[in-house]
This record gives C-alpha cells, sequence and structure tokens, in this order.
C-alpha cells in the first residue's frame, strides 16, 4: 500500500477550520538591526476595549522602557500620527515618520494633489508642540507626507 492510497480519501472540510492569526510588533536598535522589545499581536480580545488608534497604542508599548532617554523613533504611516507625536515628546522622545493623507490632523492645504507641479513641497509648523508636517509632489497626483517632531532651532 503507498502514501497516495492511504490518504486518497482525506478531504480538507473548511468549517473545521481554524482562523488563527497574529502579529510581530518590533522595536530595532537602527544601526544594529538588534531587536529592543517586541510585541505578539493576537487580536482584540474579548474583554478589551476597542483601540480607536492601534498603532499608537503599539508604539506606545514597544517604547515605553525608553521612555526620558532621548532617543528617536522611525516608523512608517501605519504607526505615525501627530496624536502620537504630541506624547512621545512629553517623555523626552522624538518621531519620525511617513503619514498616511486621510489622517484628520492634516490640513487640506498639504492633502491636495491637484495643481501642484511635480517637486513641489509644502510645511505647515505646529509651534506649540514643536512638530513639523512636510508634503512633497515626487510625481504627478502622487503625494508623499512626513511628520517629524525632531526640531533643531535656529541659530
Amino acid at each position: 500500500m503507498d502514501i497516495e492510497d492511504k490518504y486518497q480519501d482525506a478531504h480538507i472540510c473548511p468549517q473545521n477550520l481554524v482562523n488563527v492569526a497574529s502579529k510581530l510588533f518590533w522595536i530595532c536598535e537602527s544601526e544594529s538591526g538588534f531587536a529592543l522589545n517586541g510585541i505578539i499581536y493576537t487580536g482584540r480580545q474579548p474583554n478589551q476595549p476597542i483601540h480607536q488608534n492601534l498603532g499608537k497604542h503599539i508604539v506606545e508599548q514597544l517604547a515605553s522602557p525608553f521612555y526620558y532617554t532621548g532617543r528617536n523613533i522611525v516608523c512608517d504611516n501605519y504607526f505615525t500620527s501627530h496624536e502620537l507625536a504630541v506624547e512621545l515628546i512629553t517623555k523626552n522622545m522624538t518621531l519620525l515618520g511617513t503619514i498616511r493623507s486621510h489622517r484628520k490632523e492634516i490640513p487640506q492645504y498639504l492633502r491636495s494633489t491637484d495643481n501642484r507641479p511635480c517637486y513641489d513641497s509644502r510645511f505647515v509648523f505646529d509651534h506649540q508642540a514643536k512638530i513639523i508636517i512636510a508634503s512633497y509632489i515626487p510625481k504627478k497626483k502622487r503625494n508623499v507626507l512626513l511628520l517629524s517632531s525632531e526640531i533643531i532651532p535656529m541659530q
């Protein structure tokens, strides 16, 4: 009896499959890539509240051991928000990252790509929180937004 005959009646029943998914989030040292902290996210548990800004919550959990050390966090557009930058500034940390254009804190002045030539740049400063948001048009109808809370004062 070969193996094909032994398992020819085996079927996969979709109703018996269990959907198990998890995400790994890491905070790493920039020069060596060494992992400093990590979270295994398995989804919202039934007794947990719904997080409105999950990216902010994850960054705060990962960065909490490094509060008040003066470090800079670089992240992508899923995690970057004005609210996170303000929170990290209060903890003596800075944030740099691309930001999604649909975020409510992005003014329409930066969102629009209509009638803007290629290589055009626009900037918005939040002097109170010391945050800058930059908009850059690398090609027609394409907008790249960057948020930074690492502002070096002019001499």
